[in-house]
């Protein structure tokens, strides 16, 4: 079986050690784009490039597994880095209808990460400024979301009027437009589902918590899930945050 396989990244996790458990099998000749197409950490892959790649690889494939991730932004820390606007949503959308309409019988098994959002600060995998504000970004919307779902206590309100005076305005413009995109494509590939465009969605997500950005991206996911009834074909792994 030739399986063609697109990463979320160039990590040895995502792809190194996914080529050593495919040798170990007879049965499986798993296909891998060259390791410059990949991109490294911020700097984002070559989109066009791979998308080019999948069209050739998928004339070869007996099924794809793809990284959203990857496909639409270029890699992980780049889905957290981006500047798209929904017009890319729906322009990667329409590749992956007619990439279903040159191959109808063809599988297609895809990812999309519900993007994380770390209660420390630290800009290595996140922007700049997440270094400096990072875990007041964080608070704000967990104590936001625990006032709306439940309430909060004195001491509590206190800490997130200080957060509110505190924190700069033009940053949280910048984070929520990205999430609010990043949910849009989470919503937009269990659409792809539906429409039969896709076999099958995992959507993972990590360093998250009870409260706050992710807590609130997986609730739209789970209710587009419940709306399109999705039961087999879509899956959410959770790691909560301790």
């Amino acid at each position: 079986m030739k399986i063609v396989y697109l990463p979320i990244d160039e990590r040895p996790c995502n792809i190194g050690y996914v080529q050593m458990v495919a040798k170990s099998s007879p049965d499986i000749d798993l296909i891998t784009p060259e390791m410059e197409l990949l991109g490294n950490k911020k700097t984002a892959a070559n989109t066009e490039g791979i998308w080019k790649w999948i069209k050739e690889k998928a004339k070869l494939a007996d099924a794809l597994i793809l990284s959203i991730d990857m496909l639409v932004y270029g890699g992980l820390l780049p889905s957290r880095l981006h500047y798209l606007k929904e017009e890319s949503a729906t322009f990667w959308m329409d590749r992956l209808r007619s990439l279903r309409q040159e191959y109808p019988q063809l599988p297609i098994y895809a990812s999309n990460l519900i993007m994380r959002t770390p209660k420390y600060s630290s800009n290595d995998e996140e922007p700049d400024y997440y270094g400096d504000w990072g875990h007041e970004l964080f608070l704000r919307a967990y104590l936001m979301d625990k006032q709306k779902r439940e309430t909060l206590l004195p001491e509590e309100n206190a800490q997130l009027d200080g957060i509110i005076s505190r924190i700069p305005q033009e940053y949280i413009d910048d984070y929520e437009q990205r999430r609010r995109f990043n949910s849009y494509i989470n919503i937009q590939m269990l659409k792809l589902v539906h429409e039969g465009i896709l076999n099958f969605l995992a959507i993972p997500q990590d360093d998250s918590a009870e409260f706050g950005y992710t807590a609130m991206d997986q609730m739209a996911v789970v209710k587009k899930r419940e709306q399109h009834r999705l039961y087999k074909k879509y899956i959410c792994i959770q790691e909560l945050m301790k």
